[in-house]
């Protein structure tokens, strides 16, 4: 069975008795897309691995349980309610007390919220977290992002071993204030699997056809979950102002359409209204929730994020690997990912204006979309490979675990410096 540790193996690993490791999110969409290559890696590197997230009942969890990890449901809610807060501290920390496990590695900011704290009074020996981006932004309000801060703080200072940070401006806030000690703390960057993200123009005539698209048609794609801080509304307001100028053009909007279970519940309504309100509903569709994000990229020419908060979106990276030019929102993580420019655009959070401007610059200028997109691959393939990312948290791993046979070989992340409207990370 893929869950089962070979001991044989194990030991030729240098472990004796394999470490068990949970790893934890919020729900269990964030485990298959963010954390499976790394549950694999470990497992290969022989640690036994398991984990846990809400179930949110889309047979993802029987998707990750196919691929031999044991699952465990909790009781947890994407909102800051106290009841539950309350009720995913009780779910975790039982799981955590029962488990025995060596060491916790949680994701998402309100599951490592909650999970650290819970994983620290469960007596967890090591407790590792990952920001995939710091729940407090830019765009916050000065009272609510230091209280976030501070939350953050706390949580690192009193219950965090180990911080692993995707972006780098989140990395140097992280080091500035201090939520640990510097040596702790460690920029690993984000990355795809180059192999199955990539060009495939075979693909996207067979995708069309099934999606009821025609060849012709210049696609724009939003990956992400349908709520107001994803900037959806912003990008179907902009493309509607321009759908009668180009009408061989479709919108794809791939995310939760029918059950946003989150803290916004009205932005899938208002989105439905403008899409009947200007009768778009054969050229906006809303495909839902997808497991074959890299057929729907092959079938796509542009690819549009025009989020208020991130960290280090993985979804630029599929894009860029698939050889499209972005258009995104000049942000923490974003700017980090793309070049303005070179590789697509960055535009202020919420100017839908400046979004139609770059967009419709990109629907007309197909020499241009090819060319950006080939130094979005490129530029991928140097920076934004899965596998720099994977040895990084492995390496630390097994420092952290004391266990011989330490990766050789691991390249730092890069350095980013600033290059005119984006940043550029470039290697030391």
């Amino acid at each position: 069975m893929g869950d089962q540790i070979n001991p044989q193996k194990a030991k030729a690993k240098g472990i004796q008795n394999p470490p068990r490791v949970l790893q934890m999110a919020c729900v269990d969409i964030a485990v298959k897309n963010l954390l499976l290559p790394l549950m694999r890696e470990l497992r290969h590197s022989g640690f036994q691995v398991e984990c846990a997230a809400a179930d949110l009942g889309t047979g993802t969890s029987d998707l990750i349980r196919s691929n031999g990890f044991p699952f465990h449901p909790l009781a947890i809610e994407r909102n800051l309610s106290p009841l539950n807060i309350v009720r995913a501290f009780r779910s975790i920390h039982a799981l955590l007390k029962r488990g025995d496990y060596d060491l916790v590695h949680l994701h998402t900011p309100l599951a490592a919220f909650i999970g650290r704290l819970a994983a620290k009074t469960a007596g967890i020996p090591r407790i590792f977290y990952t920001a995939h981006g710091f729940y407090f932004h830019d765009n916050m309000p000065p009272f609510q992002r230091g209280l976030f801060e501070l939350l953050e703080y706390a949580a690192g200072r009193v219950a965090t071993d180990i911080l692993f940070c995707q972006s780098r401006e989140d990395t140097d806030q992280a080091v500035r204030k201090r939520f640990l000690h510097p040596s702790r703390i460690f920029h690993i960057g984000n990355g795809v699997d180059t192999d199955r993200f990539k060009p495939a123009p075979s693909l996207a005539k067979r995708v069309r056809g099934e999606l009821g698209i025609p060849l012709r048609s210049v696609v724009v794609t939003f990956i992400g979950r349908v709520v107001k801080e994803k900037g959806v509304l912003d990008l179907a307001r902009a493309y509607i102002t321009l759908a009668e100028r180009h009408p061989n053009s479709t919108l794809l909007v791939i995310g939760n359409c029918s059950m946003a279970g989150d803290r916004d519940r009205s932005t899938v309504n208002r989105l439905k209204l403008l899409i009947d309100g200007h009768h778009l509903d054969k050229r906006i569709k809303l495909l839902g929730f997808r497991n074959d994000i890299e057929r729907i990229l092959a079938a796509s020419d542009i690819f549009v994020l025009p989020s208020y908060r991130e960290g280090l979106p993985r979804s630029i990276c599929e894009a860029m690997a698939c050889a499209l030019p972005v258009i995104a929102t000049d942000i923490r993580g974003c700017r980090e990912e793309l070049i303005d420019g070179e590789t697509g655009y960055l535009f202020a959070p919420g100017d839908v204006s400046s979004l139609e401007r770059k967009l419709e610059k990109l629907m007309t200028e197909r020499g241009k979309r090819i060319l950006m997109g080939e130094k979005g691959r490129r530029r991928v393939e140097r920076f934004f490979d899965e596998k720099l990312v994977l040895n990084r948290q492995i390496a630390v791993y097994r420092d952290a675990l004391q266990l011989q046979g330490r990766l050789p070989g691991i390249p730092p992340p890069p350095i980013i410096k600033k290059t005119g409207a984006g940043r550029d990370p470039v290697p030391v």
